[in-house]
Parts: structure tokens; sequence; C-alpha cells
């Protein structure tokens, strides 16, 4: 498995433990309620979501579990709604950029790193800076294109 983002920049010593604690903190509060979100997409009522709120104080069950339980969505349904879930939830460079731990030039040069330390092929520079909210400077563009390796065009022989 790769190594963590949050652990990534720690083993670097871009940030601290406390730091990354705060930020792990941070991005857990800015993920949507899905009783809200499902409610918001169409997924259920809001009648329904507070009868889903109630139930699952009652049972202990999970969002997931009573979803299931109570027949309210399909296996398929409850996966998207929790990978739009996922989606809506800031990454942890969003907070750490946001929190102002790291500036945009040294997020995105890092992801690059943790990209290429993984096996992956570096982030589009474009798709990064689009993903982040920022802009990247034109002085950012060459400090990326150079610590960025080229991928191999060649195929396995």
């Amino acid at each position: 498995m790769a190594e963590r983002f949050g652990r990534f920049l720690l083993r670097r010593e871009l940030i601290t433990e406390l730091q990354l604690l705060t930020a792990l903190q941070l991005q857990e509060a800015s993920r949507p309620n899905v009783l809200v979100l499902g409610t918001e997409l169409g997924f259920f009522t809001v009648a329904r979501a507070l009868e889903l709120h109630e139930a699952m104080e009652e049972s202990g069950r999970s969002f997931s579990e009573e979803v299931i339980h109570r027949r309210t969505l399909s296996p398929e349904s409850l996966a998207r709604l929790m990978r739009m879930r996922t989606e809506r939830t800031p990454r942890l460079g969003e907070v750490l950029l946001q929190e102002g731990l790291l500036n945009a030039g040294v997020l995105l040069r890092e992801l690059v790193h943790h990209s290429v330390s993984a096996g992956k092929p570096p982030p589009a520079m474009g798709f990064a800076a689009t993903h982040l909210s920022i802009h990247a400077t034109s002085a950012a563009t060459p400090l990326l294109l150079r610590s960025a390796p080229r991928p191999s065009t060649q195929r396995g022989r």
C-alpha cells in the first residue's frame, strides 16, 4: 500500500504530527453530513432522513447499515451516495493549504514527489491546480516541470 500523503509530508518534515492531526480533524469536520447530502441530491426526502436519523440513534447502526436494513437505498445507490460524499470532502492538501501550513508551490511539488515515490505518473499541472482551486503561478511551472521525471515512453521488451 502506498504511503499516505500526510505521512509522506511528516517524513519529509514539512508538517508536524500536531499539524497533521489538526488538518485531519478539520478535514473530517468538513465532510458533508450524509443525511443532508442524500436529501439535497434526491436520494430520499427530508422526512425519510429524519426517520433514518431516529432509527440510527435507537439501533446504534451506522448510516450504511440502516439504509440497507430498511431498504431505503440499494447497495448501488448507497455506494454512489458515499462516493459523492467523498468527492465533496476536501483533500488533505486542500486543508493544509487553506490553513496556511503549506503554500501552493510546495503543495504541488510534494504532490508530484508523492506520486512519483508511489510509482504513479505525476499529476498533470492543470488537474492539480484545478483540483486544489488554486492558480499556479508561471514561476511555479518550471519548478514542477523540473521536479517531475518524465514518464518512460519505452514499452517492455
